[in-house]
C-alpha cells in the first residue's frame, strides 16, 4: 500500500517549508476530500500539519469519509527535530495567522489609544474586534485571514502547492 503524507497546513505555511512529494490540501478546504476518496482509498495516508493540532482535526473528516488516516505525531516541527529533510517552494511570506496578530493587535492599540486619549466610542470598536476573535476562534472562520490570503503578497501559485 502506497504512504501519502497530506500536509493539511495553510499554502503559505506548506510553500515554506514542507515534506517532499507531500501533498497539500489545507484544512479549510477539506470540503473537496469527496472528491479525492477515490483515490486516497488505496493509500495509507499520514496527516500532517505544524504541531498535530489541525492534522488531528483533519482525521475527523477522513474518519467521516470511511478513509484511512494517521496522525503524524509533533507535526513538520517534530519532523524535522528528528532530522528528516524538507524543502521550501516559492517565496515565503510571515504565515497568514500572524498576519492577522499583527493587524489586530495594532488596531486594538490605536483604537485603545484613541479612547483613552480621544473619544471613549473607540472603546466599542475595540469590543467588537473581541466578539469577531471569539467568533473566530470557536468557527474556524476567521474573515481578515480571509482578506489577508487575497492580498498580493500571500499569492501562493498553484504550481507550488
Amino acid at each position: 500500500m502506497e504512504k501519502m503524507i497530506i500536509d493539511v497546513r495553510e499554502r503559505d505555511e506548506f510553500a515554506a517549508d514542507h515534506v517532499a512529494a507531500s501533498l497539500n490540501v489545507p484544512l479549510t478546504e477539506m470540503h473537496s476530500l469527496s472528491a479525492m476518496a477515490p483515490m486516497l482509498k488505496s493509500c495509507e495516508v499520514v496527516l500532517m500539519c505544524r504541531s498535530g493540532k489541525r492534522a488531528t482535526m483533519a482525521k475527523e473528516s477522513f474518519d467521516a469519509l470511511g478513509l484511512r488516516s494517521s496522525v503524524y505525531v509533533g507535526g513538520i516541527m517534530g519532523w524535522k527535530a528528528s532530522g528528516k529533510p524538507t524543502q521550501k517552494k516559492g517565496r515565503t511570506t510571515i504565515s497568514i495567522f500572524r498576519q492577522v496578530q499583527i493587524a489586530v493587535g495594532a488596531m486594538v492599540l490605536v483604537l485603545s489609544l484613541l479612547s483613552y486619549f480621544y473619544n471613549s466610542a473607540f472603546s466599542l470598536v475595540v469590543a467588537l474586534m473581541g466578539g469577531a476573535l471569539f467568533f473566530a476562534g470557536a468557527s474556524g472562520m476567521c474573515m481578515l485571514a480571509t482578506v489577508l490570503k487575497a492580498l498580493p503578497w500571500n499569492k501562493v501559485s498553484r504550481s507550488h502547492a
